[in-house]
């Protein structure tokens, strides 16, 4: 009985570069799981396919992470950040699809507690616009930095907010008012009607009444 051949070009290019897995292939090229596995075992390709793309042998350091976050905000629809910068038009280098040119272009200046940021963030990724900087510069660096009148701690005390969700709501164009008399969700799901000592109503009564004195919105933005 004779024995199937694959070519070998035809194999490298299925699992090393487009990276399927044995099933896949075989509905691909018509075999059975047999085969692919004797072929592949032929011609020394039976490593998972990751390994033959990790010759900067950097695939496990932070940098490689940070270059792969980079790569997904920008191309992945699914991606919790994709909106800010893949959905808003935000792209990297066409040369830095590859870790080696990304790390040969970025190398110098980098540090452990350091994280990637850009210069103008109108603009993408690419070498004239990146630079490695601490997290509290790149904090103030954001293009929909939030200056509030109420403290923001202030107000996670009375609402049980978190600082993250207090900006997150001012971003989204809360008020005050609003995001006060939007109770903090529990862990099951249901909405807490009150939360600490001071009551939403006379908190909210003290807000409106600053803001009144000193005749200045809920909230601004700071445009970088």
């Amino acid at each position: 009985m004779n024995k199937r051949i694959i070519d070998y070009n035809e194999l490298y290019d299925l699992y090393v570069i487009k990276k399927l897995t044995i099933k896949e292939i075989c509905k691909t090229l018509h075999a059975g799981g047999h085969t692919i596995s004797r072929e592949l075992k032929r011609y020394n390709l039976t490593k998972c396919p990751e390994e033959y793309n990790a010759t900067h042998k950097m695939s496990k350091t932070r940098i490689y992470k940070i270059w792969q976050g980079m790569k997904t905000r920008c191309n992945n629809p699914k991606s919790i950040n994709y909106l800010n910068y893949g959905g808003k038009g935000i792209t990297y280098d066409n040369k830095w699809k590859e870790f080696e040119v990304f790390w040969n272009d970025m190398k110098e200046g980098y540090s452990y507690d350091l994280t990637l940021d850009r210069i103008d963030n109108k603009k993408g990724y690419f070498k004239e616009n990146c630079r490695w900087v601490s997290y509290k510069v790149q904090n103030n660096n954001r293009r929909n930095n939030i200056k509030a009148p109420i403290a923001a701690k202030k107000i996670a005390k009375i609402t049980g907010l978190s600082l993250t969700a207090i900006y997150g709501r001012l971003r989204k164009g809360w008020t005050i008012k609003r995001i006060i008399n939007t109770p903090k969700l529990s862990n099951n799901g249901k909405e807490k009607s009150k939360i600490g000592f001071v009551k939403r109503s006379n908190y909210i009564e003290q807000t409106e009444k600053y803001n009144q004195e000193r005749s200045i919105s809920c909230y601004d933005y700071k445009s970088r």
